[in-house]
């Protein structure tokens, strides 16, 4: 198994925006080619199948995401 900072990535359909999900509930946003664009906080609820899709991330923006029971 490879090794990552990461815990998770939350990917546009179209692959354009990234979310690494760190282990400290914050998040590393790259748009395109910029990567580190934004830097948000992120929160695990619930356990459904869709995803939140996140607001315009701003530093102090927090994304919702549901897991997969």
């Amino acid at each position: 198994m490879a090794n990552h900072p990461y815990v998770g990535m939350w990917v546009t359909d179209d692959g354009q925006i990234r979310h690494e999900l760190l282990p400290n509930n914050r998040y590393d946003e790259a748009r395109g080619s910029r990567e580190s664009a934004y830097q948000g906080r992120y929160e695990i609820t619930g356990t459904g199948t869709t995803p939140v899709s996140p607001p315009m991330a701003s530093s102090s923006t927090t994304t919702r995401c549901t897991t997969a029971a």
